[in-house]
């Protein structure tokens, strides 16, 4: 993903969502990892080949987000470029929250601007279908709407996800759409915040469920969905900087990443064993003596880690 491209989609959604844009210090900032592919992603993630195709850590000390390489066919590039915008979606949603919001919410959000299309005159359109979630959407058993209201979405079988996530965008996407219900999202988030359980408040806010399912079958049946565009020149792309990694910073960056993602009591030897290597080679490297100190410190080694800070 071009970085004009994202500084277009950061700004699109925030236009559309009517969010500010608040001045950005170091805990507001999003550091982007991209990985070879999804199955490295997936392995960073939980230690194994899963569908996980890029995920999001939200932390006061600044946010990290891991998505796959997008080079290879248009198919591919276009998957990758979906699960960027899904991750980066959540930091634009999450970054200066202020109220809880449930997991339905939290990835119908995601869903609904991952599909960003940018057009040649510049312009931006948002809340375009899910043709990524159709097979979950049509072909695969249809998830209570109980589920999908309280669900909490860390757990499950690849299909039970699928479809859990599908049906999130589709019902994010019917009521940005639908006036008769417009607020009920809302008072729906207000409840909760106010101690509701997340079904009691769905029920409070949205009435009958059922009649609220039949509703989404409808929707969804008719497979026309509305979507909103930006037209270029309300987004202005200024002050995109590019540097290429100095050689010790791109030697580094695997610790980077293991470090980012967070070590474990097993793991963090092994990756402050290949921090020290690199160290060594690049003694006078700021980045990798800040990598260094960072594997050291997450593997107990305090006085290691304090002396590659001082370096």
């Amino acid at each position: 993903v071009s970085v004009f491209k994202l500084e277009k989609f950061v700004q699109a959604v925030r236009i559309v969502r009517g969010m500010d844009d608040p001045p950005l210090g170091n805990a507001g900032r999003l550091t982007v990892y991209v990985l070879k592919n999804s199955d490295a992603v997936s392995k960073l993630a939980v230690g194994k080949s899963t569908t996980i195709a890029g995920f999001y850590v939200p932390r006061a000390s600044g946010s990290v987000a891991f998505v796959p390489d997008i080079s290879g066919s248009r198919a591919r590039r276009e998957d990758a470029e979906v699960t960027f915008f899904h991750e980066y979606a959540h930091h634009l949603m999450l970054q200066n929250a202020t109220v809880a919001y449930p997991a339905w919410m939290v990835e119908g959000f995601a869903e609904f601007f991952s599909t960003a299309d940018f057009h040649k005159d510049g312009s931006v359109s948002v809340g375009t279908p899910a043709n990524h979630r159709a097979y979950g959407l049509f072909a695969l058993g249809k998830p209570r709407i109980e589920d999908v209201l309280s669900a909490s979405f860390d757990a499950g079988t690849a299909e039970q996800l699928e479809v859990l996530y599908g049906r999130s965008w589709l019902l994010t996407h019917y009521l940005a759409f639908n006036t008769e219900r417009h607020g009920q999202d809302s008072a729906s988030l207000r409840a909760i915040n106010a101690g509701e359980d997340p079904l009691g408040a769905a029920r409070a806010a949205f009435g009958d469920l059922d009649e609220l399912d039949h509703e989404l079958d409808s929707y969804l049946r008719r497979n026309r969905f509305r979507h909103l565009t930006v037209e270029g020149p309300a987004l202005k792309v200024t002050g995109v900087q590019i540097r290429k990694m100095r050689e010790g910073e791109a030697r580094v960056m695997p610790v980077r990443i293991r470090s980012a993602r967070g070590v474990t009591k097993d793991s963090a030897a092994e990756v402050a064993a290949t921090a020290r290597a690199t160290g060594a080679a690049f003694p006078n490297e700021a980045a990798v003596q800040t990598a260094l100190a960072e594997a050291e410190y997450g593997d107990g080694n305090y006085a290691a880690a304090e002396a590659a800070a001082e370096r």
